[in-house]
């Protein structure tokens, strides 16, 4: 992902409570963008519900080559929503990131 605020939505699922959203990176490649200073967390994951309401949020700052798990809580959840809300930042270098998807279980 090359730019803060891009993301990416999950087929339907059957209504669940909770879900495990394991997100996924490739590789992360240093960049000179520094547009964004807000300091969030690189990912924030929105549970949906049925009418595309947000019933559950969640971010993280464990960005890494492999995988990641986010939990999410809330009543009713049909689909997953992963937005890279910041650039990751390790406190020198800011890095675009090679996102290779994201499994929801």
């Amino acid at each position: 992902m090359n730019f803060y605020n891009m993301g990416m939505l999950s087929e339907t699922f059957t209504a669940k409570d909770s879900v495990q959203v394991t997100l996924k990176f490739n590789a992360l490649n240093s960049n000179t963008k520094n547009e964004n200073d807000a300091n969030v967390d690189p990912f924030t994951v929105y549970g949906l519900d049925a009418a595309g309401e947000v019933v559950a949020t969640a971010s993280t700052n464990d960005v890494k080559v492999g995988s990641t798990v986010v939990e999410l809580a809330g009543t009713g959840i049909v689909q997953v929503k992963v937005i890279m809300t910041d650039y990751y930042n390790d406190g020198t270098v800011r890095y675009n990131i090679s996102f290779a998807g994201f499994e929801v279980r």
